[in-house]
Order: structure tokens, then sequence, then C-alpha cells
């Protein structure tokens, strides 16, 4: 029987990897706070606004559910976990944040405030039964054409960001609560701005696994390859879209090809 402590890091993983395929598919938008992550915000170099959000999801979808389905046999299983819950303002911005186990437990509850510029500048919420607060704070080096996002208290978290010559971040570093670098990414991108290829390395600089994306002709990302440090893949995520071009299903798949699970997306819209 694994440990509490094991289920815990596979669903966080989970999640993780969720990220990994979700925010890299559709413009660098939303800096959420570290619970799962730590991806930057399509900011302009100057570090004061926001890229455009895309007219297919502006003040569309007012909040999605993610349901996930196991398979058992080579065959889907027709109970569904609901996993996560996301709700979002008519700009496109996540206002509230939900994940779940598989059992139901709530494992995060968060909401996200935003400033002028549509930079996240506080997240609230409860996190495996515990209070937090964060409130962030962001300084641009002129110099050295970095963004710097830090915790408005005296925690030594943050992240620096680089960004290519056309405004698209090309580098994170993240530091850990002790000032030490936790973990390093560095995004290529297709010449249509898309992200193409992130790469993750270790604090000690090490890579550690590394992500590709593939698009379709309406420039949706269509698939997502996984690799380890060795350069071997690990698993693959086919993204299915609605007519309106809103992830519908993510189907995961194992280096040879097999269904893992299915991940499907329910919406609600502003009218």
């Amino acid at each position: 029987m694994q440990s509490t402590q094991r289920i815990q890091r596979k669903q966080f993983n989970r999640k993780l990897n969720a990220t990994k395929v979700s925010l890299l598919s559709i413009p660098l938008l939303f800096l959420t706070c570290p619970i799962s992550n730590g991806f930057p915000q399509g900011y302009f170099p100057d570090a004061t606004l926001a890229k455009p959000i895309e007219l297919t999801q502006s003040g569309k979808i007012k909040f999605r559910e993610d349901w996930l389905y196991s398979y058992e046999n080579g065959k889907m299983s027709p109970k569904g976990f609901k996993i996560a819950y996301d709700r979002f303002d008519s700009l496109g911005q996540k206002i509230e944040e939900a994940n779940y186990d598989l059992n139901g437990k709530t494992l995060l509850e968060a909401t996200y405030s935003y400033d002028e510029w549509g930079r996240e500048i506080q997240c609230v919420g409860i996190r495996n039964q515990k209070n937090f607060y964060h409130r962030w704070q962001y300084s641009f080096n002129d110099s050295s054409k970095t963004l710097e996002k830090s915790l408005n208290n005296n925690n030594k978290q943050r992240w620096i960001y680089r960004f290519d010559s056309f405004g698209n971040i090309r580098e994170e570093i993240n530091f850990d609560e002790e000032g030490l670098v936790n973990y390093t990414y560095k995004i290529k991108y297709t010449k249509f701005g898309k992200p193409a290829e992130l790469t993750e390395y270790s604090g000690a600089g090490t890579m550690y696994e590394k992500w590709i994306y593939l698009y379709n002709d309406k420039f949706q990302n269509i698939e997502v390859m996984q690799f380890n440090s060795e350069g071997e893949l690990i698993k693959k995520y086919l993204n299915k879209y609605d007519s309106m071009g809103n992830r519908k299903e993510v189907i995961t798949l194992d280096n040879l090809e097999k269904e893992l699970e299915r991940t499907v997306s329910v919406y609600q819209f502003f009218k």
C-alpha cells in the first residue's frame, strides 16, 4: 500500500505536469502563486505591460472544471474524478482555483488579485489544510534587462526572468526560501512566438527534463512530448479542442503510445 507522502507527491507531479501541458499551449498570461509552478507571465521587457489576451479566450470562459478518467485493460473508466476548478473574470484572468485528490479531498483553494497591468499581486488560500498569504512585488533591472518577482516579506524565495528580443521570456530562475537556486527553465519559441521547447534544470545546473510542443495550422498546441535527462521519451500529451478553440481533452500516453489517463474539461461561459 502506498504511503500518504508518496500519494501526495504523485498528485503534485500530476498537477505540475498538467501545468506544463496547459500553460504553454496558450500565451504565458498568468503568473500563479508557486503552489504547483512558477511559470512566468507574458510581460514585455519593461515589466509594465501584459501581452494581449487572445480573443478566443478573453471574456468568454467563466469557469472550468477538470475531470480525470483512468484506463483499465485498455478501456477508459466511465467514472471520472473532479481534480481541478478554475474561475476567471471577464478579462480572462484566473481569480479562483481549487485542486482535489482522487478521493475528493481539497488540496488547494486560492484566490488571485492583479494590478492594473495584469500582474498577479496577491494569492490567498488554503493548501493542505494550512492557510497561506502571498503578496508579490516586481522590479526591473534596466542594465541586465531582467525582471524579478519576490514575496513582499523576508522570505528569500524569488524568480528572475530574462527575455528575448521579441519580449518572450526565454529563461526563468527560481530561488528557494534559503536563497539557493531551486530550478531553471529555458524556453525556446517558434517563429510565430509559440513555446516550442522548455528545458528544466536542477539547482545544480543539471538537466532534469525537456518538454517539446507541437502545433496545428490554427496554432493550437496539439501535442506535448516529455523527455527525461537521458533524452528518453517518458510521456505524450494529446490536446483536443472544441469549435471555439478551448481545450476540451488531454490524453496522456506512455512512451509506447498506451493511453494512461484522460482529462476532460467542462466550461461555463460569460453570456
